[in-house]
């Protein structure tokens, strides 16, 4: 019974948050003037990226001439999500990489990078992993998880060096019990061994390679880096951020975003952070119009980098009208047909202004 009201505590502590808009606060307001620390450029090998291919929608779906647009606006980095639905959908079939295998081309071919997600466990709405994963108890699901997340890894660790755990697996109640995106939660126990598996399958394959912890900023967030700390050496904290979500708040808190990555800085051991997720619908709704999803795209991206910040990732790079979630069906900086909005030439501005060089 504590539990259920822990649970619907947090759920509507994060409705209240998307209802208007502020970040969350789990302790003193950060009081030091982050404006101070505006820096002349980005630090060398900051990560100047955007989402790319997230869920695995037809919508979604990326072809060659789309590395080709990303690299002449100066996008270095992508994320892309190795969906497990796609290479696995029917348990026990040959993996098909056909897709991914292109993907991995064309941005290589293109000087882009590429941070790839695995083992994000959606598997009903909007699935990602296979539907049939949404059956079974934690033992078996984490013997599969395994089998297919070292397929991955061993099929392109040659090419890409960076790997996201998971996805926002922080919020995996409100997923299951409220967005019907999991088929239910997992314990913080099987959430640890989770991690921890998928951060084995990375590096036991590649010690060079870096892993990069999701982890959306909500009430617990700070709690959830620490324990998965315990368990798992990843090596970038990648922190998802949405202070704009209905209420469209454009600029002015630039403390908050420093107070973020000062918590999940100490949270995890003084890791690094990058902002693996941040965007602004465009729908043409009360002051969500592409002049405000561009003026919310640089204010962010300085905030970023004036928190100390080592990544930006926009989320994300394409509008999708058949998306299931209305805060994300207009989210991208290019149009379903790829015409480019007012925040694309504005990504691009930002990117030239401040720097953009290959991480080390």
């Amino acid at each position: 019974m504590r539990k259920i009201s822990c649970i619907l505590v947090i759920s509507l502590a994060l409705l209240g948050t998307l209802a208007h808009g502020k970040p969350f606060r789990l302790g003193p307001e950060n009081q030091t003037n982050c404006s101070a620390n505006s820096p002349a450029q980005a630090p060398a090998g900051f990560m100047w990226g955007i989402t790319a291919y997230h869920i695995p929608l037809p919508d979604y779906e990326l072809y060659p001439d789309d590395f080709v647009v990303m690299a002449q606006n100066g996008i270095r980095w992508i994320r892309v999500d190795y969906a497990w639905k796609r290479i696995e959908p029917v348990r026990g079939e040959p993996y098909d990489f056909s897709y991914f295998d292109m993907v991995t081309e064309e941005a290589t071919r293109n000087g882009i990078q590429i941070i790839a997600q695995i083992g994000n466990g959606y598997n009903r709405d909007r699935a990602v992993s296979p539907e049939w994963t949404g059956d079974l108890r934690i033992g078996e699901y984490l013997d599969v998880l395994d089998g297919y997340s070292r397929a991955v890894v061993e099929r392109y660790h040659g090419t890409i060096k960076h790997w996201s755990l998971e996805n926002q697996l922080n919020l995996d109640y409100y997923q299951a019990w409220i967005s019907n995106s999991r088929a239910h939660p997992w314990s913080v126990i099987s959430k640890m061994r989770i991690i921890h598996t998928l951060n084995n399958a990375v590096k036991q394959i590649d010690q060079t390679a870096i892993t990069v912890l999701s982890v959306l900023a909500v009430p617990g967030y700070q709690w959830f880096i620490k324990k998965m700390s315990l368990i798992a050496d990843f090596d970038l904290v990648g922190l998802h951020y949405y202070p704009a979500v209905v209420t469209p708040v454009t600029e002015g808190f630039e403390n908050d975003v420093c107070d973020l990555v000062t918590k999940a800085k100490s949270a995890s051991g003084g890791k690094p952070v990058i902002f693996l997720e941040t965007g602004f619908k465009s729908d043409g709704g009360e002051g969500h119009t592409p002049e405000t999803q561009q003026l919310f795209l640089r204010n962010i991206a300085e905030y970023a980098l004036q928190a100390g910040a080592v990544g930006f990732f926009w989320y994300e790079y394409l509008d999708n009208p058949n998306e299931p979630q209305d805060r994300q069906r207009y989210s991208g900086l290019l149009e379903e047909d790829r015409s480019p909005k007012l925040g694309w030439f504005e990504y691009g501005s930002v990117i030239q202004q401040y720097g953009s060089e290959p991480h080390p």
